[in-house]
């Protein structure tokens, strides 16, 4: 079942990933721009002649498909909401805000840094007090990574025990795929 991850995320990947780009590009530049997506994800972000964006070499961890997954379905659908704010599209996009927040803890940062630059920049291109209102159920999208930081905040001893190597009870959460049976657990 473990080795069934990575071809599922690579093909989800790249439909999410076609889907964001015939939104953005025109027709004609699509195939050129999903040969450049395919090559990063051949090649990765470094200089170095490996795939070190984490899709190819660890496709079995949570925040490969937050980074490569959760982050693009985030976008796709916040774009729809931007495009057309009915309650079904916010729906959607706060349960992708869940789906992020259970892949890995690090949504906590990624979720409202997405969406809050995706609202500034839709109110910088249409300043007015409709667009404020059209993105304040957006911004409530933040409600999953809030929740999840003020529980954080509360096991902040055990944490800080597990990251300075005192060795106390382990973090409740661990920095996995949600689907923790994965690794024999």
């Amino acid at each position: 079942l473990r080795s069934l991850c990575g071809p599922l995320l690579i093909l989800l990947c790249l439909g999410l990933y076609r889907s964001i780009l015939r939104r953005i590009l025109p027709s004609q530049l699509l195939p050129a721009a999903m040969v450049f997506v395919v090559a990063y994800f051949l090649f990765g972000t470094s200089r170095h002649w490996t795939p070190n964006n984490y899709l190819l070499t660890r496709p079995h961890q949570g925040k490969t498909w937050l980074m490569h997954l959760g982050t693009a379905a985030l976008l796709l659908q916040a774009l729809r909401y931007v495009e057309i704010p009915s309650r079904r599209q916010w729906c959607l996009l706060l349960l992708t805000s869940f789906a992020c927040l259970g892949w890995a803890p690090t949504a906590v940062l990624l979720v409202p840094a997405l969406l809050g630059t995706l609202a500034l920049s839709h109110f910088l291109l249409a300043p007015s007090l409709k667009t404020v209102r059209r993105q304040l159920p957006m911004i409530a999208c933040f409600l999953p990574q809030l929740l999840f930081a003020i529980v954080l905040s509360t096991q902040q001893d055990s944490i800080m025990k597990e990251s300075t190597l005192d060795w106390g009870d382990p973090s409740p959460w661990s920095d996995l795929f949600i689907l923790q049976f994965l690794h024999g657990r």
